[in-house]
């Protein structure tokens, strides 16, 4: 199939590509909210690092919020995560290792409890 299909040609400047059902599912609506004025790339990167295999190369950003002037610095992110994040950060109990503490991340999530992933700083 894989070979297949990227040589078909149903009309003309289309193409067409095999993916993964993990593509088309609708992905989880979730909140992260770190310390400091850091922008997601740079987010991400360190999540990466600290805890690999979440795979946030596919998680995407629906909001940036930095905080506002006067306000603590932190920056609040909301995000689409696709299933295979959400079971890793599930096994972590949403808790991922920031610094010296931790954070929470807040997913929308029918299979988890709500005060299971209440979006805090530890």
């Amino acid at each position: 199939m894989e070979g297949i299909v990227p040589k078909l040609s149903p009309w003309e400047g289309a193409k067409l590509k095999v993916v993964s059902l993990e593509v088309l599912k609708k992905p989880h609506k979730a909140v992260i909210t770190v310390p400091g004025r850091l922008d997601s790339k740079t987010i991400f990167r360190r999540i990466e690092r600290l805890c690999p295999g979440l795979g946030t190369e596919q998680w995407r950003v629906y909001s940036e919020v930095p905080a506002k002037e006067g306000q603590d610095a932190i920056t609040t992110l909301v995000l689409g995560l696709p299933e295979s994040s959400v079971r890793k950060l599930r096994e972590r109990d949403f808790t991922i290792a920031w610094g010296l503490g931790r954070v929470r991340v807040k997913v929308d999530d029918k299979d988890t409890d709500p005060s299971e992933t209440a979006d805090k700083t530890e």
